[in-house]
């Protein structure tokens, strides 16, 4: 569905920022998450975690099949 990485965090901001305005999140509080994860540590691996949920949910369709 996404091309990349980047797609996938532009599609989750455009979402915040939609919930932001439909009233869904006080205001300001979407930077005040923002500036929570910037401050948060060191950032993961994008290619990582997407290996790791494909093979959580490669996991779990097995476990249902079986």
């Amino acid at each position: 569905m996404y091309g990349s990485p980047e797609e996938v965090v532009a599609a989750a901001f455009a979402l915040l920022e939609q919930q932001e305005v439909t009233g869904d999140f006080e205001p300001g509080e979407m930077q005040r998450l923002i500036d929570e994860g910037e401050q948060s540590g060191d950032a993961l691996d994008a290619e990582q975690v997407f290996a790791e949920v494909r093979e959580l949910r490669n996991r779990h369709s097995q476990n249902k099949a079986g």
